[in-house]
Protein backbone atom coordinates (compact mmCIF):
# COMPACT_ATOMS: atom_id res chain seq x y z
CA UNK A 1 0.00 0.00 0.00
CA UNK A 2 1.40 3.46 -1.19
CA UNK A 3 0.83 6.74 1.00
CA UNK A 4 2.12 10.40 0.15
CA UNK A 5 4.21 12.67 2.85
CA UNK A 6 2.39 16.33 3.31
CA UNK A 7 4.61 18.61 5.22
CA UNK A 8 2.45 20.79 7.48
CA UNK A 9 3.29 24.48 8.34
CA UNK A 10 1.88 26.86 10.29
CA UNK A 11 2.47 29.02 12.73
CA UNK A 12 0.89 28.17 15.62
CA UNK A 13 0.99 23.83 16.88
CA UNK A 14 -1.42 22.98 19.03
CA UNK A 15 -1.40 19.39 20.53
CA UNK A 16 -3.96 18.03 18.02
CA UNK A 17 -2.72 20.03 14.82
CA UNK A 18 -2.50 17.18 12.68
CA UNK A 19 -5.17 15.38 14.15
CA UNK A 20 -7.22 18.14 13.35
CA UNK A 21 -5.74 18.51 9.22
CA UNK A 22 -6.38 15.00 8.71
CA UNK A 23 -10.30 15.53 9.93
CA UNK A 24 -10.52 17.92 8.02
CA UNK A 25 -9.55 16.42 4.93
CA UNK A 26 -11.71 13.70 5.34
CA UNK A 27 -14.65 15.00 6.20
CA UNK A 28 -14.80 18.28 3.57
CA UNK A 29 -12.42 16.02 0.66
CA UNK A 30 -13.12 12.46 1.40
CA UNK A 31 -9.17 12.18 1.55
CA UNK A 32 -7.94 9.47 4.13
CA UNK A 33 -4.85 10.66 5.96
CA UNK A 34 -3.05 9.85 9.34
CA UNK A 35 -0.55 11.31 11.30
CA UNK A 36 2.62 10.55 10.55
CA UNK A 37 5.23 8.38 13.30
CA UNK A 38 8.08 9.52 10.99
CA UNK A 39 8.09 13.55 11.62
CA UNK A 40 6.52 15.21 13.64
CA UNK A 41 5.20 18.26 11.05
CA UNK A 42 4.21 15.14 8.63
CA UNK A 43 0.40 13.55 7.73
CA UNK A 44 0.79 10.50 5.37
CA UNK A 45 -2.12 10.74 2.72
CA UNK A 46 -3.37 7.57 1.27
CA UNK A 47 -2.74 6.50 -1.93
CA UNK A 48 -0.55 8.33 -4.62
CA UNK A 49 -3.03 10.91 -6.05
CA UNK A 50 -1.66 14.90 -4.69
CA UNK A 51 -4.27 16.66 -2.19
CA UNK A 52 -7.36 18.74 -3.89
CA UNK A 53 -6.06 21.81 -1.76
CA UNK A 54 -2.90 23.20 0.09
CA UNK A 55 -4.12 24.39 2.74
CA UNK A 56 -6.63 23.77 6.10
CA UNK A 57 -8.02 26.48 7.98
CA UNK A 58 -9.49 26.92 11.25
CA UNK A 59 -11.12 29.53 13.99
CA UNK A 60 -8.06 29.88 15.30
CA UNK A 61 -4.96 29.00 12.56
CA UNK A 62 -4.38 28.04 9.04
CA UNK A 63 -1.88 25.36 7.85
CA UNK A 64 -0.75 25.30 4.49
CA UNK A 65 -0.01 21.87 3.03
CA UNK A 66 3.36 21.01 0.79
CA UNK A 67 3.38 17.29 -0.85
CA UNK A 68 7.14 16.46 -0.26
CA UNK A 69 7.17 14.56 -3.40
CA UNK A 70 7.68 11.23 -2.09
CA UNK A 71 5.30 8.09 -1.95
CA UNK A 72 6.07 5.45 0.86
CA UNK A 73 5.15 2.11 0.62
CA UNK A 74 4.18 0.27 3.77
CA UNK A 75 5.87 -2.73 4.55
CA UNK A 76 3.72 -5.16 6.64
CA UNK A 77 6.65 -6.66 8.28
CA UNK A 78 7.67 -3.57 9.68
CA UNK A 79 6.23 -2.71 13.10
CA UNK A 80 5.95 1.09 12.25
CA UNK A 81 4.00 0.21 8.73
CA UNK A 82 1.99 -1.95 10.14
CA UNK A 83 0.84 0.62 12.80
CA UNK A 84 0.26 2.97 10.35
CA UNK A 85 -1.78 0.24 8.16
CA UNK A 86 -4.08 0.10 11.30
CA UNK A 87 -4.63 3.62 11.56
CA UNK A 88 -5.73 4.17 7.45
CA UNK A 89 -7.61 1.12 7.72
CA UNK A 90 -9.90 2.53 10.47
CA UNK A 91 -9.92 5.89 8.86
CA UNK A 92 -11.60 3.84 6.03
CA UNK A 93 -14.55 2.37 8.09
CA UNK A 94 -15.20 5.72 9.24
CA UNK A 95 -15.47 7.04 5.54
CA UNK A 96 -17.08 4.01 4.74
CA UNK A 97 -19.81 4.81 7.43
CA UNK A 98 -19.91 8.77 6.95
CA UNK A 99 -21.26 7.72 3.22
CA UNK A 100 -24.01 5.33 4.59
CA UNK A 101 -27.81 6.49 4.94
CA UNK A 102 -29.56 5.80 8.25
CA UNK A 103 -25.99 6.06 10.72
CA UNK A 104 -25.45 8.85 12.81
CA UNK A 105 -22.36 9.03 15.61
CA UNK A 106 -21.65 11.76 18.87
CA UNK A 107 -18.76 14.09 18.78
CA UNK A 108 -16.55 11.34 20.00
CA UNK A 109 -15.34 9.07 19.11
CA UNK A 110 -15.76 8.26 15.89
CA UNK A 111 -15.82 4.27 16.06
CA UNK A 112 -19.29 4.48 17.55
CA UNK A 113 -21.92 4.93 15.15
CA UNK A 114 -25.98 4.33 15.81
CA UNK A 115 -28.66 3.58 13.44
CA UNK A 116 -31.87 5.55 12.81
CA UNK A 117 -34.95 3.66 13.79
CA UNK A 118 -34.64 2.06 17.36
CA UNK A 119 -35.55 -1.13 17.60
CA UNK A 120 -38.11 -1.04 20.44
CA UNK A 121 -39.37 1.06 22.91
CA UNK A 122 -39.57 0.43 26.98
CA UNK A 123 -41.48 2.65 29.64
CA UNK A 124 -40.52 5.77 27.76
CA UNK A 125 -36.75 4.85 26.47
CA UNK A 126 -35.84 4.00 23.36
CA UNK A 127 -33.43 1.69 22.01
CA UNK A 128 -30.84 2.51 19.31
CA UNK A 129 -28.47 -0.52 18.05
CA UNK A 130 -24.69 0.54 18.19
CA UNK A 131 -22.05 -0.94 15.77
CA UNK A 132 -18.79 0.04 17.33
CA UNK A 133 -15.10 -1.11 14.68
CA UNK A 134 -11.45 -0.83 15.66
CA UNK A 135 -8.49 -2.50 14.14
CA UNK A 136 -6.31 -4.99 15.62
CA UNK A 137 -2.60 -5.79 14.68
CA UNK A 138 -2.22 -9.56 14.46
CA UNK A 139 1.46 -10.06 13.45
CA UNK A 140 2.19 -12.39 10.73
CA UNK A 141 -1.39 -12.96 8.96
CA UNK A 142 -1.38 -8.82 8.86
CA UNK A 143 -4.36 -6.45 9.61
CA UNK A 144 -7.74 -7.25 11.56
CA UNK A 145 -11.01 -5.74 12.26
CA UNK A 146 -12.93 -6.18 15.12
CA UNK A 147 -16.42 -5.53 15.72
CA UNK A 148 -18.40 -4.87 18.76
CA UNK A 149 -22.79 -4.42 18.98
CA UNK A 150 -24.40 -2.59 21.66
CA UNK A 151 -27.17 0.13 22.42
CA UNK A 152 -27.78 3.53 23.32
CA UNK A 153 -30.60 4.58 25.21
CA UNK A 154 -32.83 7.75 24.81
CA UNK A 155 -35.96 9.25 25.85
CA UNK A 156 -38.85 9.03 23.82
CA UNK A 157 -39.92 12.13 24.52
CA UNK A 158 -38.28 15.32 23.53
CA UNK A 159 -37.45 18.07 26.43
CA UNK A 160 -40.18 20.22 25.08
CA UNK A 161 -42.27 17.13 26.03
CA UNK A 162 -41.33 16.94 29.41
CA UNK A 163 -41.91 20.11 30.24
CA UNK A 164 -45.30 20.74 27.59
CA UNK A 165 -46.93 24.13 29.95
CA UNK A 166 -50.32 22.89 27.98
CA UNK A 167 -51.19 19.71 30.30
CA UNK A 168 -52.64 20.12 33.63
CA UNK A 169 -50.97 20.37 36.25
CA UNK A 170 -51.00 17.05 37.52
CA UNK A 171 -49.63 15.71 34.23
CA UNK A 172 -46.74 18.42 34.21
CA UNK A 173 -45.55 17.46 37.98
CA UNK A 174 -45.60 13.57 36.64
CA UNK A 175 -43.48 14.35 33.72
CA UNK A 176 -40.96 16.09 35.32
CA UNK A 177 -40.68 13.59 37.94
CA UNK A 178 -40.18 11.66 34.91
CA UNK A 179 -37.48 13.76 33.59
CA UNK A 180 -35.44 13.96 36.76
CA UNK A 181 -35.95 10.46 37.42
CA UNK A 182 -34.73 9.68 33.70
CA UNK A 183 -31.07 11.85 34.46
CA UNK A 184 -30.92 10.59 37.70
CA UNK A 185 -31.20 13.18 39.73
CA UNK A 186 -30.86 11.84 43.16
CA UNK A 187 -27.60 11.43 42.07
CA UNK A 188 -27.27 15.14 41.66
CA UNK A 189 -26.86 14.86 37.80
CA UNK A 190 -27.90 17.25 35.44
CA UNK A 191 -28.76 14.92 32.44
CA UNK A 192 -26.88 14.42 29.43
CA UNK A 193 -28.93 15.20 26.34
CA UNK A 194 -28.78 14.76 22.76
CA UNK A 195 -28.93 17.68 20.35
CA UNK A 196 -30.05 16.46 17.52
CA UNK A 197 -30.80 19.03 13.84
CA UNK A 198 -30.42 16.52 11.18
CA UNK A 199 -26.95 16.56 10.90
CA UNK A 200 -24.87 12.91 10.91
CA UNK A 201 -23.08 14.00 14.05
CA UNK A 202 -24.64 14.61 17.14
CA UNK A 203 -23.72 16.82 19.64
CA UNK A 204 -23.38 16.04 23.49
CA UNK A 205 -24.59 18.85 25.70
CA UNK A 206 -26.01 18.90 29.58
CA UNK A 207 -29.33 20.05 31.02
CA UNK A 208 -29.34 23.06 32.85
CA UNK A 209 -32.80 24.61 32.93
CA UNK A 210 -36.27 25.04 31.06
CA UNK A 211 -36.95 28.46 30.27
CA UNK A 212 -40.39 29.25 31.24
CA UNK A 213 -42.44 31.75 29.60
CA UNK A 214 -39.47 32.41 26.82
CA UNK A 215 -40.09 31.00 23.32
CA UNK A 216 -37.67 30.78 20.35
CA UNK A 217 -39.15 33.76 18.95
CA UNK A 218 -38.27 35.74 22.81
CA UNK A 219 -34.88 34.46 23.84
CA UNK A 220 -32.82 37.95 22.82
CA UNK A 221 -30.63 38.37 20.48
CA UNK A 222 -28.68 34.89 19.65
CA UNK A 223 -25.10 35.46 18.14
CA UNK A 224 -25.43 37.38 15.50
CA UNK A 225 -29.23 36.82 15.18
CA UNK A 226 -32.14 38.83 17.07
CA UNK A 227 -33.58 35.67 18.27
CA UNK A 228 -33.07 31.73 18.69
CA UNK A 229 -35.59 31.39 16.11
CA UNK A 230 -33.73 33.40 13.75
CA UNK A 231 -29.87 31.70 14.31
CA UNK A 232 -31.67 28.56 13.72
CA UNK A 233 -33.52 29.64 10.42
CA UNK A 234 -29.96 30.69 9.27
CA UNK A 235 -28.04 27.77 10.36
CA UNK A 236 -30.49 24.57 10.18
CA UNK A 237 -32.80 26.60 7.38
CA UNK A 238 -34.07 22.71 6.34
CA UNK A 239 -35.61 21.98 9.94
CA UNK A 240 -38.74 22.98 11.06
CA UNK A 241 -38.97 25.08 13.75
CA UNK A 242 -41.78 27.93 15.31
CA UNK A 243 -41.15 31.34 16.89
CA UNK A 244 -43.64 29.57 19.89
CA UNK A 245 -41.90 26.79 20.24
CA UNK A 246 -40.19 25.99 23.61
CA UNK A 247 -36.69 26.73 24.92
CA UNK A 248 -34.28 24.95 27.29
CA UNK A 249 -30.55 26.07 28.63
CA UNK A 250 -27.85 23.62 28.00
CA UNK A 251 -24.11 23.81 28.57
CA UNK A 252 -21.96 22.58 25.64
CA UNK A 253 -18.07 21.61 26.49
CA UNK A 254 -15.96 24.17 25.52
CA UNK A 255 -18.83 26.44 26.14
CA UNK A 256 -18.13 28.94 29.22
CA UNK A 257 -21.62 29.79 29.78
CA UNK A 258 -25.24 27.79 29.04
CA UNK A 259 -26.80 28.71 25.94
CA UNK A 260 -30.71 28.33 24.63
CA UNK A 261 -31.47 25.49 22.43
CA UNK A 262 -35.03 24.56 20.71
CA UNK A 263 -36.35 22.04 23.37
CA UNK A 264 -38.27 19.96 20.54
CA UNK A 265 -34.49 19.67 19.53
CA UNK A 266 -33.22 17.85 22.83
CA UNK A 267 -33.41 13.90 23.91
CA UNK A 268 -32.27 12.93 27.41
CA UNK A 269 -29.70 9.86 27.24
CA UNK A 270 -30.58 7.57 29.32
CA UNK A 271 -28.00 5.14 31.04
CA UNK A 272 -29.13 1.46 31.29
CA UNK A 273 -27.15 1.08 34.80
CA UNK A 274 -28.56 -0.72 37.77
CA UNK A 275 -30.36 2.64 38.67
CA UNK A 276 -32.53 1.93 35.50
CA UNK A 277 -32.56 -1.61 35.42
CA UNK A 278 -36.22 -1.64 36.62
CA UNK A 279 -37.26 0.00 32.98
CA UNK A 280 -36.79 -3.52 31.54
CA UNK A 281 -33.54 -2.70 29.59
CA UNK A 282 -31.97 -5.64 31.01
CA UNK A 283 -32.58 -7.59 27.43
CA UNK A 284 -30.95 -4.87 25.62
CA UNK A 285 -27.56 -4.71 27.89
CA UNK A 286 -25.86 -7.17 25.81
CA UNK A 287 -26.44 -9.49 22.91
CA UNK A 288 -25.67 -13.50 22.75
CA UNK A 289 -22.75 -14.36 20.95
CA UNK A 290 -24.58 -15.37 18.42
CA UNK A 291 -25.99 -12.31 17.39
CA UNK A 292 -22.84 -10.43 18.03
CA UNK A 293 -21.41 -12.31 15.02
CA UNK A 294 -24.53 -11.39 12.55
CA UNK A 295 -24.04 -7.82 13.54
CA UNK A 296 -20.18 -7.93 12.94
CA UNK A 297 -20.77 -9.53 9.69
CA UNK A 298 -23.55 -7.12 8.59
CA UNK A 299 -21.61 -4.32 9.45
CA UNK A 300 -17.94 -5.43 7.58
CA UNK A 301 -20.79 -6.11 4.51
CA UNK A 302 -22.04 -2.57 4.36
CA UNK A 303 -18.76 -1.09 4.40
CA UNK A 304 -16.60 -3.56 2.55
CA UNK A 305 -16.99 -2.26 -0.80
CA UNK A 306 -15.69 1.50 0.27
CA UNK A 307 -13.02 0.12 2.46
CA UNK A 308 -11.48 -2.30 -0.15
CA UNK A 309 -11.77 0.35 -2.88
CA UNK A 310 -9.71 3.32 -0.48
CA UNK A 311 -7.58 0.84 0.82
CA UNK A 312 -6.39 -0.82 -2.73
CA UNK A 313 -6.35 -4.43 -1.29
CA UNK A 314 -9.29 -7.40 -0.45
CA UNK A 315 -10.09 -8.97 3.21
CA UNK A 316 -10.16 -12.69 4.00
CA UNK A 317 -13.64 -13.63 3.36
CA UNK A 318 -13.70 -15.69 6.73
CA UNK A 319 -13.52 -14.50 10.16
CA UNK A 320 -10.23 -14.92 11.36
CA UNK A 321 -9.28 -17.61 14.40
CA UNK A 322 -6.04 -17.51 15.88
CA UNK A 323 -4.36 -20.97 16.24
CA UNK A 324 -5.03 -23.08 19.11
CA UNK A 325 -1.08 -22.66 20.06
CA UNK A 326 -1.05 -18.75 20.55
CA UNK A 327 -4.75 -19.12 22.86
CA UNK A 328 -4.67 -19.05 26.57
CA UNK A 329 -7.67 -18.91 29.38
CA UNK A 330 -6.44 -16.78 32.10
CA UNK A 331 -7.45 -18.03 35.46
CA UNK A 332 -9.90 -16.04 37.72
CA UNK A 333 -8.02 -15.76 41.33
CA UNK A 334 -10.49 -16.52 44.48
CA UNK A 335 -11.37 -12.82 45.56
CA UNK A 336 -11.22 -11.80 49.24
CA UNK A 337 -13.77 -9.36 51.09
CA UNK A 338 -14.42 -8.08 54.23
CA UNK A 339 -16.06 -10.37 56.83
CA UNK A 340 -14.42 -13.56 55.04
CA UNK A 341 -16.38 -13.45 52.48
CA UNK A 342 -14.80 -15.67 49.71
CA UNK A 343 -16.03 -16.26 46.35
CA UNK A 344 -14.03 -19.09 44.97
CA UNK A 345 -12.39 -19.07 41.50
CA UNK A 346 -14.35 -21.29 38.79
CA UNK A 347 -13.13 -25.29 39.41
CA UNK A 348 -13.72 -25.81 35.80
CA UNK A 349 -13.72 -23.59 32.10
CA UNK A 350 -17.55 -24.22 31.58
CA UNK A 351 -20.10 -21.46 31.10
CA UNK A 352 -21.86 -22.65 34.25
CA UNK A 353 -19.29 -22.41 36.36
CA UNK A 354 -18.11 -19.14 35.18
CA UNK A 355 -21.77 -17.61 35.40
CA UNK A 356 -21.94 -18.57 38.95
CA UNK A 357 -18.25 -16.65 39.70
CA UNK A 358 -19.29 -13.68 37.94
CA UNK A 359 -23.30 -13.61 39.71
CA UNK A 360 -21.50 -14.30 43.11
CA UNK A 361 -18.94 -11.45 42.70
CA UNK A 362 -21.87 -9.45 41.93
CA UNK A 363 -23.59 -10.19 44.93
CA UNK A 364 -20.85 -9.47 47.02
CA UNK A 365 -19.84 -6.52 45.54
CA UNK A 366 -23.43 -4.80 45.85
CA UNK A 367 -22.96 -5.29 49.61
CA UNK A 368 -19.90 -3.55 49.58
CA UNK A 369 -21.16 -0.85 47.61
CA UNK A 370 -24.30 -0.49 49.91
CA UNK A 371 -22.78 -0.36 52.94
CA UNK A 372 -20.21 2.56 51.21
CA UNK A 373 -23.33 4.30 50.11
CA UNK A 374 -24.62 4.53 53.65
CA UNK A 375 -21.40 5.52 55.09
CA UNK A 376 -21.33 8.84 52.81
CA UNK A 377 -24.86 9.63 53.45
CA UNK A 378 -25.40 9.35 56.83
CA UNK A 379 -22.87 11.78 58.75
CA UNK A 380 -23.86 10.28 62.00
CA UNK A 381 -23.24 6.39 60.85
CA UNK A 382 -21.28 4.53 63.63
CA UNK A 383 -17.48 3.19 63.22
CA UNK A 384 -17.98 -0.02 63.48
CA UNK A 385 -19.94 0.61 59.63
CA UNK A 386 -17.18 2.86 58.33
CA UNK A 387 -14.79 -0.04 59.45
CA UNK A 388 -16.52 -2.79 57.97
CA UNK A 389 -17.11 -0.77 54.50
CA UNK A 390 -13.44 0.22 54.43
CA UNK A 391 -12.91 -3.65 55.43
CA UNK A 392 -14.69 -4.70 52.43
CA UNK A 393 -13.65 -2.43 49.78
CA UNK A 394 -9.35 -2.59 50.62
CA UNK A 395 -9.42 -6.54 51.18
CA UNK A 396 -11.16 -6.99 47.72
CA UNK A 397 -8.33 -8.61 45.29
CA UNK A 398 -7.31 -7.66 42.27
CA UNK A 399 -10.61 -8.57 39.38
CA UNK A 400 -9.20 -10.43 36.77
CA UNK A 401 -11.36 -11.35 33.99
CA UNK A 402 -10.87 -13.90 31.14
CA UNK A 403 -12.66 -11.71 28.66
CA UNK A 404 -11.16 -8.03 29.72
CA UNK A 405 -7.61 -9.63 30.89
CA UNK A 406 -6.68 -11.25 27.54
CA UNK A 407 -3.19 -11.38 27.22
CA UNK A 408 -2.12 -10.84 23.16
CA UNK A 409 -2.28 -14.78 22.90
CA UNK A 410 -6.06 -14.89 23.40
CA UNK A 411 -8.54 -15.33 21.68
CA UNK A 412 -12.46 -15.56 21.32
CA UNK A 413 -14.02 -19.58 21.03
CA UNK A 414 -13.31 -20.30 17.44
CA UNK A 415 -15.40 -19.32 14.94
CA UNK A 416 -16.51 -16.10 17.16
CA UNK A 417 -16.18 -12.72 15.32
Amino acid sequence: MTCRRVDIQCAVRPAELRASVCSKLRHRYGVVAVPSPFASSEILVLGEKKLPVDQVRDKSWRADLHDVGKNLRLRTESDDDQQVFADLLERCLVVAFEQSSGYWRLSRPLRNWYTDQPIARVDGVEVIPRVSFSTVRLGDPGIGIAFDTGYLNRTEWTVAEFFDPTLSPGERKRRRREFDRFRNRAERRKGTLLYTTGEQVVPVCYFERFADGVTCGTTGPVVQQDSLYDYCQERYPKLPLDPHDLVAYVSFPGLPHPVPVPAKWLRLRVMADEEQSYLGLGQYKTLPPEQRREAAVRGWERCRAVVERLMGCEAEADLWTPPEERCELLPCPDLQFGGGRVVAAPREATTGEYGRYYRERLEKLKVVAYITTRQRSNANSSWSLRNQATAGLTNCRLLLSPISARSSRTSPARGSP
